[in-house]
């Protein structure tokens, strides 16, 4: 009886080890052999981008990183070997073309709404994603 126990013990011992795999150990595992597209949004610091680095296999077989990042630094940091893409803001007409897309959807804006949907436009100074968030919002509004 006292064999059987130990068994059992081991089992679960060995069941637990399983469970509390770490998760980056538990990812470098799933994507170890496989060619994988990783796409990262808004790394701030080098710290991250090192912790992360350090669970993604390199196996050599074009596996692919894409992040984003608001700091210079970071993304020359993260990307030695090649030059990181620098993103333009929208100008003034593509913003309130981008607004009216995902505020009216097919429909124009109408004209009563025109001056502050551009001065709501201004104050998000060409960022895509302030844009789409305001629009979101205004969205669900009824007039």
């Amino acid at each position: 009886m006292e064999e059987f126990d130990k068994d059992r013990s081991k089992e679960s011992k060995d069941r637990s080890k399983e469970e509390e795999e770490l998760p980056g150990a538990k990812v470098h595992k799933i994507l170890k052999g496989r060619r994988y597209l990783l796409v990262m949004d808004d790394i701030w610091s080098t710290d991250a981008w090192d912790d992360v680095r350090l669970i993604l296999p390199d196996d050599g077989n074009g596996s692919r990183i894409i992040l984003t990042t608001r700091e210079t630094d970071m993304a020359a940091y993260a990307c030695r070997l090649s030059c990181p893409h620098k993103m333009r803001f929208m100008d003034e007409a593509q913003s309130w073309n981008l607004l009216q897309q995902k505020v009216f959807a097919h429909l124009d804006c109408p004209p009563e709404l025109e001056n502050i949907g551009k001065e709501i436009v201004r104050s998000c100074k060409g960022l895509p994603l302030a844009i789409v968030v305001v629009a979101g919002l205004l969205s669900t509004v009824s007039c």
